[in-house]
């Protein structure tokens, strides 16, 4: 097969593992870069230099320092490199102690709420990465940019850059991981990034009922926008979950598609996890119930429980469907069962969930907060894991899950559609279980069909091997992606 060359990449983002995580977006940017770096390319990653980096603990070493102009004022901004776990591919920090140094990634850790000054931290973020660009003679072939916090790297590259020789040629591609957060902002804030005000008129790529959206100029500027699961990138086409841009989706559609994430899986594999007490292998099932009784007693219940064990690892928001799992969750915890629930979000599901598990202390425990150690053995050792999700874009927790043996039960939406095959749907093939109104009965029916799976043991551990023989490494996608990047590179949508 003929080589197509090297593609110089570089990835924008506000999390990447193992620096800072949190959500799925730390996940992917923590992988892919690394995944495709291996393939032969030049990738790297830039990231904000947050508080919560220990520059030691990380390795951070001085790259450059650069000068930004941002709002008439000129920032001396110093750039640290440090290389990916088991890769030399690297990830770059642009450092600003006034916009990054606070603890909190989105939002101020200490009173929950969004930094008044968001918008000007992440518009700061998009400039310097530019100039980062530009003064260090980079020359990336394209700029993979995530979210709203980056979105408006590509109408910068098309109107301030256009005829820049370190930009003109770089393309950019656009990847949306939930639909929900667009960064709608007042309309005078589009000067902060040296844009004229005058751009935002009616219908303008900028312009969203009167307001400035940054996820829209990212999709109506982008060479390429791509989502992370083929199910999800229909279905932001749709009014249900376009939330508000599935009419300039669906204007863009030939330039919308879907490659599902990933897992690391040599981070998630149960023969060699270290946080487990019983290691074990789809050939080697029988192992996994010895992560039972630690899980029940970590979680304050009894370990000698022989039963069922129902688990969730998730943010407790509305998305991820705690508004169902309110609607029957008392008539669940009459079933036969034990229910674990790992997490924290909202606080109205905090104090609810908590209100639920003091009513049932023997049935339901719930630890708000997040521990990766007992994520792990909460994989490894329930027997079902629940993800109602009112939509999701791709889900990585169900690939965890199912990597572990442990059954999912999910709303078919998005990712969990594409990877999730239904027992009702396919007996033989199933990997979990689905339901497809959203909707606390239809949650409660699919909780009791997999117990009915639980009581007959063949049936369980043929859907668990099913389930553990599915193949969710970054390999196959990292593949799409290159595929997908080169044909960017050599064909842009502006054609030049």
């Amino acid at each position: 097969m003929q080589r197509r060359g090297v593609l110089r990449i570089l990835f924008a983002s506000a999390e990447a593992l193992p620096w800072v995580k949190q959500g799925g977006l730390g996940d992917v940017l923590g992988a892919l870069p690394r995944e495709l770096f291996a393939l032969g390319h030049e990738v790297a990653t830039v990231l904000p230099l947050y508080a919560a980096i220990d520059r030691e603990d990380a390795g951070l070493e001085l790259l450059a320092t650069i000068h930004v102009r941002f709002q008439g004022v000129d920032f001396p901004t110093r750039i640290y490199a440090a290389p990916y776990p088991r890769s030399e591919c690297r990830a770059l920090f642009i450092e600003n102690q006034y916009y990054f140094e606070r603890q909190g990634v989105y939002q101020d850790a200490a009173t929950g709420q969004p930094w008044p000054d968001d918008h000007e931290r992440w518009f700061f973020f998009q400039v310097a990465l530019l100039e980062l660009v530009r003064q260090t003679d980079m020359n990336p072939d394209l700029i993979v940019c995530a979210d709203w916090q980056t979105a408006m790297l590509p109408a910068l590259l098309r109107i301030r850059h256009q005829e820049d020789r370190h930009l003109q040629r770089t393309r950019s591609v656009l990847a949306l991981h939930n639909m929900g957060y667009q960064g709608v902002l007042p309309a005078e804030h589009i000067t902060s990034l040296g844009l004229p005000r005058e751009l935002l008129f009616p219908l303008s790529p900028f312009e969203f009922y009167g307001q400035l959206n940054c996820l829209k100029a990212g999709i109506s500027f982008a060479d390429e926008v791509v989502t992370v699961s083929p199910s999800y990138a229909k279905e932001i086409c749709t009014q249900e979950l376009g939330h508000g841009l599935d009419g300039v989706l669906r204007h863009h559609g030939d330039r919308v598609q879907g490659i599902l994430n990933g897992i690391d899986v040599e981070e998630w594999n149960p023969a060699t996890d270290p946080w487990l007490d019983e290691h074990f292998s789809a050939a080697h099932l029988g192992r996994k119930a010895g992560n039972r009784p630690r899980l029940l007693s970590s979680f304050g219940l009894d370990g000698n429980y022989t039963g069922p064990i129902l688990a969730m690892v998730t943010r407790l928001t509305g998305q991820k469907g705690m508004n169902i799992l309110a609607g029957c969750v008392d008539r669940l915890l009459t079933r036969d069962l034990r229910l674990l629930i790992l997490g924290s979000g909202e606080p109205q599901f905090e104090k609810f969930l908590r209100d639920v598990a003091t009513a049932h202390p023997e049935r339901m425990a719930v630890r708000i907060g997040y521990d990766e150690a007992l994520a792990h053995l909460t994989y490894a050792g329930a027997d079902f894991f629940l993800m109602p999700s009112r939509y999701e874009p791709c889900g990585l927790s169900q690939m965890y899950a199912m990597r572990y043996g442990t059954l999912p039960i999910v709303h078919a939406t998005g990712g969990l559609k594409d990877t999730v095959t239904g027992f009702l749907d396919d007996a033989d093939h199933a990997t979990g279980f689905s339901f497809t109104d959203y909707n606390a009965e239809a949650l409660l029916e699919s909780v009791d069909t997999a117990l009915s799976a639980w009581r007959n043991a063949r049936a369980m551990r043929r859907l668990q091997k099913n389930a553990m023989k599915q193949d969710f490494s970054w390999e196959h996608s990292a593949k799409r992606y290159e595929d997908l990047f080169f044909q960017v590179r050599d064909h842009s949508r502006w054609g030049e």
